[in-house]
């Protein structure tokens, strides 16, 4: 199982998010998320380019 705010937490986050409609609250979440301590830069990178894919 992995650490609270973790890379995989933040991975399976995006992949929920690709299946919700596009609104404020849910770009909120996932920048909220992606500010999280200690995830890798280039895992934030990709989370951020996967979101704007699929608005």
């Amino acid at each position: 199982m992995s650490q609270p705010g973790s890379a995989a937490d933040l991975a399976e986050l995006v992949e929920q998010a690709k299946r919700m409609p596009e609104s404020p609250c849910r770009q909120v979440l996932i920048e909220h998320a992606c500010a999280g301590p200690g995830l890798p830069a280039d895992v934030v990178a990709v989370a951020r380019e996967a979101l704007r894919r699929s608005a």
